[in-house]
């Protein structure tokens, strides 16, 4: 369980699994920050479905630069909000509000997998940590004022919660 800034609990576990039913997610690592109400994660996506996307949305680049194309994460980001929401009966809350698809495949040899092809969070985290900083900080930017007396703080740039599994 990880502690949202306003005080609520999430399991990034149980999220994962969930969102591990999408079409477009081979791999996902969900991520919070002690400042941030809200979550993000790291997908390492399914090359075929994400190309398939791309066809369907008339892109016909390489799968990387499909993982950086902000009309494809946008899709990918759509369609896991529904499937959270409406299919899966996740809370809001536990439906992360960014993501970066990155084109590494994640597996043992890289570290970021378990012999039992677990996700190794910390290594996911560390390994991603410069994307990981960025959604946040954007998230930031873009969160719109609230009265709540910890929003009136300045923001704070923090290293995102890793809890171990």
């Amino acid at each position: 369980m990880q502690k949202l800034a306003n005080g609520e609990f999430v399991s990034l576990g149980k999220i994962e699994s969930s969102l591990r039913n999408s079409p477009f997610v081979e791999n996902i690592c969900v991520c919070n920050d002690r400042f941030s109400n809200h979550l993000t994660a790291v997908i390492s996506p399914n090359k075929q479905a994400l190309v398939e996307l791309g066809g369907k949305l008339g892109k016909s680049a390489s799968f990387e630069k499909l993982c950086s194309d902000e009309v494809i994460k946008s899709a990918v980001l759509q369609s896991l909000k529904q499937l959270a929401i409406s299919e899966l009966g996740l809370k809001p809350k536990e439906v992360p509000v960014a993501i970066t698809l990155v084109k590494e495949t994640w597996d043992q040899d890289n570290g970021l997998l378990t012999a039992a092809m677990k996700m190794k969070r910390k290594q996911v985290n560390d390994f991603y940590q410069a994307e990981i900083q960025t959604m946040f900080e954007q998230l930031a930017q873009t969160a719109p004022a609230t009265s709540n007396s910890n929003d009136q703080q300045p923001q704070q740039t923090s290293t995102p919660n890793v809890a171990q599994q």
